[in-house]
Order: C-alpha cells, then sequence, then structure tokens
C-alpha cells in the first residue's frame, strides 16, 4: 500500500482500491470501495450499518486497508484510502477507407479524425463512436475487439489498436426522384443515372466531386440538377464533374454543375 489518495463527496464516495489475495497468492486484484453517509454525517452503507462494504472486481476476495472519516452535516465528507488505482492504458485509432470522419470516445479524450491515441484507466469501459462527414458513410471497425458499425465499447486489459474506416457512400451517390416521395432510384455514379433515366427525367447529384466522364447519347430529354446535400432535401452548393461532359444526342439542361 504505497498510494494516499483523497477523495470529497457530500453523501457517496467511490474509492479504486489495490487489494491482496490470501497469504499464499500475492497477485493482486483490485476492488471498488464504497462509501456512504447518512444524514447525521456518520459512515454508513445501503443496509444501515456502520462499516465498509466491498464489490469485488476479481476474486477470492482479499484484505483491505482504509479509513471513513465522520464529518457534521452539510460538510464535505473525506475519505482517504491507501492502495494503487487500476493502470491506464493507451489506446491507437488508425484511420482507413475512402472517405472521412471523426471518432470521440467517452470519457474523454479521444476526438480526432486522422491518426492518434489517449490513455484511459483500465476500470472505466472505454466507447467509441464514429461520426462520418457529409457523403460518407462509417464502414466499420477491425481489431481492438471492435466490429460491426455501432459504437464500440472496450474494457482496457492492456494497450489496445483500433482501426476506423469511413467510406465515400457510392450506393447513394446520385438521385432520381419518384412519383411518390421516397420512392426514387440511387445510381453510383452520373452515367449510370443518365442511361437508367426515363425522358423528362430530374437526375439529382450532391454538391460534391464525380471522377468520371459523362457521356449523353440516347434521344431523350434529362434535367441534371446538382448542389445536393447528402440527404437530397436540400442545395448547398456545386456539383463538379471532373472530367468530360459529352452531349451526343438528346437534350440535357444542367443546373448548378461545374465541369472541371
Amino acid at each position: 500500500m504505497n498510494i494516499l489518495r483523497l477523495f470529497a463527496c457530500s453523501t457517496f464516495c467511490l474509492v479504486l482500491l489495490h487489494v491482496n489475495h490470501a497469504m499464499a497468492d500475492t497477485t493482486p486484484a483490485y476492488y471498488l470501495k464504497q462509501w456512504v453517509f447518512d444524514a447525521t454525517g456518520g459512515l454508513t452503507t445501503s443496509t444501515g450499518y456502520r462499516n465498509l462494504s466491498v464489490v469485488a472486481q476479481s476474486s477470492p476476495l482479499g484484505s483491505a486497508s482504509s479509513t471513513g472519516y465522520r464529518n457534521y452535516p452539510g460538510f464535505l465528507h473525506s475519505v482517504a484510502a491507501e492502495g494503487n488505482l487500476l493502470p491506464d492504458y493507451n489506446v491507437s485509432l488508425t484511420f482507413a477507407g475512402t472517405g472521412s470522419g471523426t471518432v470521440t470516445s467517452f470519457p474523454s479524450g479521444i476526438q480526432c479524425n486522422v491518426n492518434c491515441s489517449a490513455s484511459f484507466n483500465s476500470y472505466f469501459p472505454v466507447t467509441l463512436t464514429p461520426s462520418p462527414d457529409q457523403y460518407m458513410i462509417f464502414s466499420g471497425w477491425s481489431s481492438g475487439g471492435c466490429a460491426g458499425t455501432d459504437p464500440c465499447t472496450m474494457t482496457l486489459t492492456g494497450n489496445t489498436s483500433v482501426t476506423a474506416t469511413f467510406d465515400r457512400d457510392a450506393e447513394h451517390a446520385v438521385y432520381i426522384p419518384g412519383a411518390v416521395p421516397g420512392s426514387g432510384t440511387y445510381y453510383t455514379t452520373l452515367q449510370a443515372a443518365y442511361d437508367g433515366a426515363e425522358s423528362d427525367a430530374a437526375v439529382s447529384a450532391w454538391a460534391t466531386t464525380y471522377l468520371e466522364n459523362l457521356v449523353c447519347g440516347q434521344a431523350k430529354s434529362v434535367v441534371l440538377k446538382g448542389g445536393y446535400d447528402q440527404t437530397y432535401t436540400s442545395r448547398i452548393g456545386y456539383t463538379t464533374l471532373d472530367g468530360v461532359l459529352n452531349i451526343r444526342l438528346g437534350k440535357v439542361t444542367v443546373e448548378r454543375l461545374k465541369v472541371k
């Protein structure tokens, strides 16, 4: 027992203690020590006994050394405990994929959109939450015990590396609305949308850059409407075609389109 920790609280105190196993086993175990004070300032537990309660985080239960100090009502109570807090471990975050986004942690420590790392105490679970940028999707976690696309909660037992993959939302890159709201069709490219469009259709595109050539060679009339946000509900800028626009046949009307 070589660390003295002082905690101030009003009615409820939590302290992490280092506790040894039985005499024959010197491997350290860790416990959550809990103090609850009654209305008169006395040290108590939820069952009313004036003693300390120990909630084991590993077994077998060992012995601990700690002291509770009585105080008058209305004053802060101080609890002193001798012991070692659980160790800190490092979480390293790597970004992958064709897109971009931000990952934040709880407890705080990580909030970044490029490779980064932070240190966390191993008693508290660490939750990583992804937030893709506009026109991007979060494709999932890998390594570090994380998987899927939901926020990842980790219990640290050592230094941990996690990869977060963000990609461009290619499946919804171009949209042709249907006759009924919500019944439209999505396309991955401007060319695919033009080829699939009926005559007099409106082809909606995001306010981002499309790396492709667009060849319009069908006997039909199409309106290409650029500048939309990711949900196709607002027009927030211009669509950029980084390639060639070739109109060979039919009629193509463009709105908010820049050809680079």
